[in-house]
């Protein structure tokens, strides 16, 4: 792909390819575990626990992807990307 269409692609998602993606997943949870909520009745912040509940992946999964640079299937990046609000886009091909 030519420099000018990664440039127009970058423009309109968050995250292009994969790599991409799970960088900007990783930052995402990094701020949702930092975030303040009320669940409850109660001021809590963000766990793996809560997030885990919220997209349907086992909390150690999300952890192992989180530190230990884990690469999660498509499916599951997927998850996290709609939770996080991530517009991405992926591609498996050479142009």
């Amino acid at each position: 792909m030519d420099h000018a269409a990664l440039s127009h692609l970058q423009k309109d998602f968050d995250a292009v390819g994969v790599n991409q993606l799970e960088t900007v997943l990783k930052e995402r949870i990094t701020e949702y575990l930092k975030e303040s909520r009320v669940h409850n009745g109660r001021k809590c912040r963000g766990s793996y626990r809560s997030l885990a509940a919220e997209t349907g992946i086992s909390q150690s999964y999300i952890h192992k992807f989180h530190h230990r640079n884990l690469s999660i299937c498509i499916t599951n990046l997927n998850k996290l990307a709609n939770r996080f609000e991530v517009k991405y886009i992926v591609m498996n091909f050479e142009s």
